[in-house]
C-alpha cells in the first residue's frame, strides 16, 4: 500500500539505475516469471502503485492523451474508471475491486474518495469542512487509512481511519505531524511522523486498544502486513533495510537496497530483482533489460511493479 516516502523512493530508481541492480548472492530464478502489463487504448506510458493481497487487481497510472488518468488492472487486463474529478486518483484497491484515493478540489484542498465499478465513486467523511485529506490504502475487510491538513494549521498533518461501517474517522492520538502509509488485515494502521524532509519514526497504531507504538529512532515504513512492517532505518552512518516483526523481533534485510512491501509471511521486496523470503533465502525474479522494482508482492506470489519503465507483473514469486 502507498505512502508518499515509498512514491519518492520509486521515484528515485526512475533517475537512479544503479540502485536496482541485482546483488550477487541471489538464488536462482524460481519461476518468478515476468509479464508487461498492457496499457488502455491511447495511453503512451504508466505505473503501478499497488496491488492487493490474492493478486487479481491492481492500480495505478497511465498518460493518455496528455492526462493522468488512473488505471486499474484485472487479472492483467487494463480498465480505466470513469472518476468526476480532473486531477487526483486511485491509490489502492482490494481484493473485491473497492479502490480509495482523493480528488482535487478547485480551492486547492483534496477530498477523499473511495470508488467500485458498481457504485462509482463516493465521498468519505471528513474531520472538518475545509480540511484536505487523503485516502492512502485500504484492507480486505474495508478498512482505508488517509492523511488529514487542518487548515487552520498548515503543519498540522494528522493520520485518519475510517473503518468499516463507522460513521466518522478516527484521528491517530500523537502529538506531532504524522501521515498514513498503509492499514494491515487487522485494521493496525502504519503512519509516519514528521516531514519528507526530516522523518521521525515509523508509528504502529491499534485503532481499537489506541496504543501507538513507535519503530524507534530513524524508521522509516513502507508497508505492513500480517504483523510485520517493512521500511528501513536511518542511521549515524547508513541507512538500513528492515523488517519489523511487532512481536518484538528486527531483522536487517542486507540484500535488498530499499524495502516497499511485504507479505504476510513476513517476504519483502522493492528496488530491485531480490524477493527476499520471511526465513532470509532468496528469490531471484526475471530481470528485464534495464531497471525493475517491485512495488506490491502478493501473499499467493504475484508481484507488480515496473520494468524498463513500463508496468510490469511478475508470478511465482513464491
Amino acid at each position: 500500500m502507498r505512502s508518499p516516502l515509498k512514491t519518492v523512493m520509486s521515484a528515485v530508481v526512475f533517475a537512479t539505475v544503479a540502485l536496482s541492480a541485482s546483488p550477487a548472492a541471489a538464488a536462482p530464478a524460481t519461476g518468478c516469471g515476468l509479464t508487461f502489463l498492457p496499457l488502455p487504448d491511447g495511453a503512451t506510458r504508466g505505473f503501478v502503485r499497488e496491488g492487493e493481497v490474492t493478486g487479481r487487481y491492481a492500480v495505478g497510472h497511465a498518460f493518455i492523451d496528455g492526462r493522468q488518468e488512473s488505471v486499474i488492472w484485472k487479472d492483467g487486463v487494463p480498465f480505466v474508471p470513469s472518476l468526476p474529478f480532473g486531477e487526483g486518483g486511485l491509490t489502492d484497491v482490494n481484493s473485491t475491486g473497492v479502490a480509495v484515493g482523493y480528488g482535487l478540489n478547485m480551492d486547492g484542498t483534496s477530498s477523499p474518495v473511495a470508488w467500485s465499478q458498481d457504485g462509482g465513486v463516493s465521498a468519505l467523511p471528513v474531520p472538518d469542512d475545509g480540511w484536505s485529506v487523503q485516502a492512502v490504502a485500504t484492507n480486505e475487510r474495508g478498512d482505508i487509512v488517509g492523511t488529514a491538513t487542518d487548515p487552520d494549521d498548515v503543519d498540522g498533518k494528522y493520520t485518519l481511519v475510517w473503518r468499516a461501517g463507522a460513521d466518522e474517522p478516527q484521528i491517530l492520538p500523537y502529538g506531532d505531524v504524522t501521515n498514513a502509509v498503509d492499514i494491515d488485515e487487522d485494521g493496525t494502521v502504519l503512519a509516519q511522523a514528521g516531514t519528507m524532509t526530516s522523518a521521525g519514526p515509523a508509528l504502529v497504531w491499534d485503532p481499537e486498544t489506541g496504543t501507538v507504538t513507535s519503530l524507534g529512532e530513524g524508521s522509516v515504513g513502507t508497508a505492513i502486513r500480517g504483523g510485520y512492517v517493512t521500511g528501513w532505518e536511518n542511521r549515524t552512518d547508513r541507512s538500513v533495510t528492515m523488517r519489523w516483526d511487532l512481536d518484538g523481533t528486527d531483522v536487517e534485510i542486507a540484500e535488498l537496497g530499499y524495502a516497499l512491501t511485504v507479505t504476510s509471511d513476513g517476504h519483502v521486496a522493492g528496488l530491485g530483482s531480490v524477493i527476499v523470503r520471511g526465513d532470509g533465502t532468496l528469490i531471484q525474479a526475471e530481470e528485464p533489460a534495464f531497471a525493475m522494482g517491485i512495488e506490491y508482492l502478493a501473499d499467493n506470489g504475484t508481484a507488480y511493479g515496473y520494468a524498463d519503465y513500463a508496468p510490469a507483473m511478475w508470478t511465482g514469486c513464491r
